[in-house]
């Protein structure tokens, strides 16, 4: 038979326990709301760079092309990348992507230009020997997204 002390300790231990797991249970709660919030604004980010190269394409006359075909055009990307934690295998898969498709439109590659969201996927393409023309830090609340969607149309604009 157990004695009263030994009672006591399991019954604090049991309640300890108890402790923890609500703990565990609170942050649980805090991480899925930050989970819904990111995905909100990740929604919110498609959207915005989305109309936005909406306006890009469609405020150019009909008719008009977005590069003339001559000597020194060449093709650009917009690549966009995670620096999210536990996001390098995505990093590597919109790197390798990237670079596939840039050899399969503009095998000759007189003008890559290439514009990266994200600090990670910029420093992929250059180790891979491809040079960033301008890199932009991948928004990390909603209220970011619009500055960078911006400062990403400027840079279109300009190249």
């Amino acid at each position: 038979m157990l004695t009263l002390e030994e009672l006591r300790r399991r019954v604090s231990s049991a309640e300890d326990l108890h402790s923890i797991t609500r703990a565990m249970k609170a942050l649980a709660a805090v991480r899925i709301r930050q989970s819904r919030e990111a995905v909100e604004s990740l929604e919110e980010y498609a959207r915005t760079v989305e109309l936005a190269l909406q306006v890009v394409l469609c405020s150019r006359p009909r008719g008009v092309r977005l590069a003339e075909e001559d000597a020194g055009s060449g093709t650009g990307a917009v690549v966009f990348g995670s620096d999210l934690g536990l996001a390098g295998r995505f990093n590597i898969r919109i790197v390798d992507h990237t670079l596939e498709r840039l050899a399969e439109l503009d095998p000759e590659g007189p003008g890559r230009v290439i514009l990266t969201v994200g600090s990670r996927v910029s420093a992929q393409l250059e180790a891979q020997g491809r040079p960033v023309e301008r890199r932009f830090p991948a928004p990390d609340t909603i209220e970011a997204v619009t500055p960078t969607v911006n400062a990403l149309l400027v840079a279109i604009e300009e190249v």
